[in-house]
């Protein structure tokens, strides 16, 4: 899914919704006016909520939209603060392109160096004969190395693996943030809908967007509704959220400021995700350069080698 298109389809529709008009023809509209797969779920929108009477949230959550805005959207339309809540996941998507642009302008050089030093070692050897497909060996290899990892990846993301691994050690460190102001985002919409604090923890752990702080999240409902936690911070605090958050929400709760908290929570901890995966990167593009380094050490190492070899062959 383009991330411009889901920034153009809650744009329009945040804007649509508090021009006043209808949701049906506001949903509409903002799909039609969207990129792909937005404008394809235009008619679909429509109907259903114009003929069945659906919730726009129920719609987009068949039609395949992320847990995380469709927590949102649902949280909007219980308050009534629809077009507000539309806002906040504009700004979501936002940040997601800005860090996804960050990544790519930091790591495209040495990406593009380490290619280099794969093939500028080989040219002289393809000017002495060798095939010019050598020039392709190495950045293949590169790739091919690439594409497995990405196939791994995928396969473990649906078996659950990625998700333990994203929760332990050294990743967990980047990745909590980033969940927890997902489930700080859905808390405040479903607490400014006045839903219950066990409700608005099952929908934090549908849209949180890790399987195992989903798994938490639950069980922080489930002590809520039983009883075993007398307060949303507290049963926070039972699954290991960062200490730091929960003693803010227990602030919060207590000075009856908990949506501003939960607010502040969640920009608080995307900010704090995107500044640690800046440091990430930094570390990637420092590593890339040593390869980089090592690969073309090793490739004119071995060329001039060679080339001394043939040089004491032919000397009398």
């Amino acid at each position: 899914m383009s991330r411009a298109s889901a920034i153009t389809f809650y744009h329009h529709l945040q804007l649509s919704v508090r021009s006043g008009l209808p949701l049906a023809s506001a949903a509409e509209s903002a799909a039609a006016s969207a990129g792909a797969p937005y404008k394809r779920w235009a008619g679909e929108i429509s109907n259903r909520l114009s003929n069945a009477g659906e919730a726009l949230s129920s719609v987009l959550r068949d039609l395949g939209e992320s847990p995380f805005a469709c927590g949102l959207v649902l949280a909007g339309e219980r308050s009534g603060r629809l077009s507000e809540l539309c806002a906040h996941v504009v700004a979501y998507h936002e940040h997601i392109r800005s860090t996804q642009r960050m990544l790519i302008t930091r790591l495209a050089y040495p990406v593009l160096l380490i290619h280099a030093a794969l093939v500028f070692p080989v040219i002289p050897r393809v000017f002495h004969g060798d095939s010019a497909w050598l020039l392709l060996a190495g950045p293949a290899t590169l790739w091919g190395i690439v594409g497995a990892l990405a196939l791994l990846w995928r396969l473990g993301g649906r078996g659950g693996v990625v998700a333990r691994l994203a929760t332990s050690p050294p990743a967990n460190q980047v990745v909590t943030p980033l969940t927890t102001a997902n489930a700080c985002m859905v808390l405040y919409g479903a607490t400014a809908a006045g839903m219950l604090y066990d409700e608005s923890l099952l929908l934090a752990a549908e849209a949180c967007g890790n399987r195992v702080w989903g798994e938490r999240l639950r069980q922080a409902a489930g002590e809520l509704r039983r009883g075993e936690a007398e307060s949303l911070a507290l049963a926070l605090n039972h699954i290991g959220w960062d200490r730091r958050v929960v003693d803010l929400l227990d602030n919060g709760e207590t000075a009856g400021r908990l949506e501003e908290t939960l607010l502040h929570c969640a920009e608080h901890e995307r900010e704090r995700f995107q500044w640690r995966l800046g440091w990430v990167a930094r570390i990637a593009t420092g590593l890339i350069f040593a390869a980089a380094m090592l690969i073309a050490a090793i490739q004119i190492i071995g060329f001039w080698t060679g080339y001394l070899g043939q040089i004491e062959e032919v000397m009398p």
